[in-house]
Parts: structure tokens; C-alpha cells; sequence
């Protein structure tokens, strides 16, 4: 048989893989629900907010005779398994509703998820006696809409992913993925004499960042992070090395943090709930005055992909014998 050039593979896979889902999404929601609902709970709303905030609700075919009292969800992975308190509601004289919020990660003092997929389940006891335990059958997922914001697709606190997904059988999985290493931008304060820029190391554990770089057009400029030990990395905006040799025009430079490995990751916004921050976060142009005694007009944005940059443009060069 003979094999398909690469490119092709990629334009079956694209068009392909999508119909192949729907395909399966419909089959187990018009087949395997049915026939695998009786006995287990139905989930009314699953969603990780913020990255890290899980929010659930459910409701479980268990009779008021049966004099539930109490709930909890079991999150089971292998011989590992995580216990949260759930609310506890008769509805109905067949129905008992359930909900929890409870945050994920230990840095968000919430329950210590390893990476990989994890099975829900809900304990119902009635006088501290085990009466049943609950599957939950899953939602399609909630449906996207536009507007300013949206749902982070990994915890700002910790770079992890945590998302609502579902077992073949449609059943509820939380499926946790370690972080990418990432530069994500906090703050850049600007001033007419210099700029201070603060971003947060994610993902990285093992030590901060040892530089940041600033590239445009095949020329790089380093500036060194002020000493400290936190998450948080703050650097002094090297204007006079960034104007050096500049003519007229804007340079706009692209960031990037240096890694002790020697690896970069580019500084951005995206574990934001801010859909577009390249509109929502409109920064303020302003005239600089540089130590060596230049004007810059600063321009800080960023891109339609998130990514933070610094435009300059030489106003004025620097007066002969200007302190620097």
C-alpha cells in the first residue's frame, strides 16, 4: 500500500477527526446513555472555573425512604482517591439533589490531583451506613459564547489543566495535566522615567528564570531579574539598550524569558479570563526619558495571540556628555 505524503495525512486528519467525534458523541448519547443511565446520577452542571475551582451538581435517583443524610464525591485514580463533602437535597420523593464547589491543587489549598484522569463518584450514606454509589453521567459540555471573557484553559495560580471530560460510556472524568512552563504577564509599569515589568513563572519548579530577552528583527537585548526567591519575576525595562542604533520607525519587541536550561518561553496572557486582551487591556502610550538621557515614545500591547510586546520609537537621541 502506498503511503500518503505527510501534508495530505494532515488535511484527512483535519477534516476527518472532527466528523469522527460527532459521530462518536452521538453514539453514546443516543445509545450508550440509555442504556447505561439506570442507577446513575445525572450531572445538571460540571465546570472548572478559573482553572482550579470546580463546580458540581447532580441529581440522583434515591428514594426518601431511604433517609439520605449525607454526600460525598470520590475522586478515584488507581489506589488514589480524594473525598469532598457534597450538599444534600430530597427534591423529589425519588430524586436527591447534590452540588459541591471545591478548589483544585494545593497551591490553591484545594484537593492534590496527580496528573491523568479521574473518576467521580458519589457516596451516599444515611447514619454514617454506606447506602449506594454513584456514576455520573455527564453533560455534552457547556456551549461556548463570545463576549469579553472566557474559561481560563489552565489555573493562573498553577499553570495546571483540570477539565470536565467524558469516559467512552459518557461517564464524568476530571482529566489534570502538569503545566507547561510559562511567563505570564502581571503588571508593566510604565513611567516618563523608565518601566518596570512583573511576570509570573509558572510551571517552573525548579528555578526562576535567569533572564528576559528582548528580540526584534534578528537583534536580542537581556535585562536580569532583580533578586528574590518568589513565583513573581520583575525586571527594570532596558530603554537605552533597546533605542541603541535605532533609526527613525518603531521597533517592537517581542519578549521572551531565558530558562536556566537555556530554554525560552515567550511572556503572555493567556491563562486570563479575558477572552481578547489585546482590547480589553488597552496600555496608555507615554514619552519616555531613558537614563542616558533619550526620549522614547513606549507603546506596550499585545498581539492577537496573547503575547506581550514593547513598542519604541527615538523621539530625541541623547545630548553629547548626558549622564547614563
Amino acid at each position: 500500500m502506498d503511503v500518503l505524503p505527510v501534508k495530505t495525512q494532515q488535511m484527512l486528519d483535519k477534516r476527518v477527526r472532527p466528523q469522527v467525534a460527532k459521530a462518536r458523541s452521538a453514539v453514546v448519547h443516543k445509545v450508550v446513555h440509555p442504556v447505561a443511565g439506570e442507577g446513575r446520577g445525572r450531572v445538571l452542571h460540571a465546570s472548572v472555573l478559573d482553572g482550579h475551582s470546580l463546580n458540581l451538581q447532580a441529581v440522583l435517583p434515591l428514594r426518601e425512604e431511604m433517609a439520605a443524610d449525607a454526600a460525598s464525591l470520590f475522586l478515584v485514580r488507581g489506589s488514589s482517591h480524594h473525598r469532598v463533602p457534597l450538599r444534600l437535597k430530597q427534591i423529589s420523593p425519588d430524586e436527591v439533589q447534590v452540588a459541591a464547589t471545591t478548589l483544585l491543587g494545593p497551591q490553591a489549598d484545594g484537593v492534590d490531583l496527580s496528573a491523568g484522569r479521574w473518576r467521580a463518584l458519589v457516596l451516599v450514606t444515611a447514619k454514617g451506613q454506606r447506602l449506594r454509589a454513584f456514576d455520573l453521567e455527564g453533560p455534552l459540555g457547556p456551549t461556548v459564547a463570545g463576549g469579553p471573557t472566557q474559561t481560563p484553559l489552565a489555573s493562573g495560580l498553577t499553570g495546571r489543566r483540570n477539565q470536565i471530560r467524558l469516559s467512552p460510556l459518557g461517564l464524568l472524568r476530571i482529566a489534570v495535566a502538569d503545566p507547561e512552563p510559562r511567563a505570564e504577564m502581571v503588571r508593566f509599569e510604565l513611567r516618563h522615567g523608565g518601566a518596570l515589568l512583573t511576570f509570573r513563572a509558572v510551571g517552573l519548579t525548579r528555578a526562576r528564570p535567569t533572564a528576559v530577552e528582548f528580540t526584534h528583527d534578528g537583534v536580542t537585548r537581556t535585562a536580569t531579574p532583580e533578586p528574590g526567591t518568589s513565583h513573581l519575576v520583575t525586571i527594570e525595562v532596558p530603554f537605552d539598550a533597546l533605542i541603541s542604533g535605532a533609526g527613525a520607525g518603531e521597533r517592537v519587541w517581542q519578549l521572551h524569558a531565558r530558562l536556566r536550561d537555556g530554554k525560552r518561553v515567550l511572556l503572555t496572557r493567556e491563562l486570563d479570563i479575558v477572552r481578547m486582551p489585546r482590547r480589553i487591556f488597552r496600555m496608555r502610550k507615554l514619552l519616555v526619558a531613558t537614563k542616558g538621557g533619550a526620549l522614547v515614545r513606549v507603546r506596550p500591547h499585545y498581539s492577537s495571540r496573547h503575547q506581550f510586546r514593547i513598542g519604541c520609537t527615538l523621539v530625541a537621541a541623547a545630548r553629547p556628555g548626558a549622564p547614563s
